[in-house]
């Protein structure tokens, strides 16, 4: 649940840890899926040229697994809230080291996704990805969001208490959303 401050309106959002532990089992799943396949086309070779491929493919859902539990222990372990909202800006963890300041956000607005509910996405200022520390994945990331037409950032609330009701409630007093 999001905590407003007494003083000044601060939103903070924090990790949900039984649900990050589900994505670590989750993320085990896929590596034991992918050793057992792995395993089973290197031994059971049936000479359909397969064999390759399918190796190939099991690492692939390993790699998958190894990432997605790796990037949830991370999230369990840190102890900075994942996304913080008041006067001086918007900061989402996953994004930034810093806060985006609002005068830096463009284009603010709600974007519909059939999978998993609307977002809340985001442009920023042609300087404003250097000042506010972008990490170089969220750089690529935005990147490829622009090549495909889309938004350039989102809010990552996967793993917290935050829903895009209480997003938009605590992004509201700071700039308007298109779409809310």
């Amino acid at each position: 649940m999001a905590i407003q401050g007494a003083s000044a309106p601060v939103t903070i959002f924090r990790n949900r840890p039984r649900v990050l532990l589900l994505f670590v089992v989750l993320a085990l799943i896929f590596i034991v899926q992918g050793i057992a396949t792995a395993g089973y086309f290197a031994f059971f070779d049936d000479g359909a040229g397969f064999q390759f491929a399918g190796i190939g493919l099991a690492l692939f859902v390993i790699l998958i697994g190894v990432l997605f539990g790796g990037y949830a222990l991370i999230r369990i372990r840190d102890r900075h809230a994942p996304i913080a909202i008041d006067s001086n800006g918007l900061q989402d963890q996953i994004i930034s080291s810093r806060p985006i300041p609002w005068s830096d956000i463009r284009n603010l607005r709600i974007f519909p996704s059939p999978r998993g509910g609307p977002s809340i996405v985001f442009d920023l200022a042609e300087t404003a990805e250097i000042q506010a520390g972008v990490y170089r994945r969220a750089l690529i990331e935005a990147g490829l969001n622009r090549a495909a037409g889309g938004y350039s950032y989102h809010l990552h609330p996967a793993g917290t208490d935050a829903s895009i009701e209480s997003l938009i409630a605590a992004i509201r007093p700071f700039a308007a959303i298109d779409g809310a």
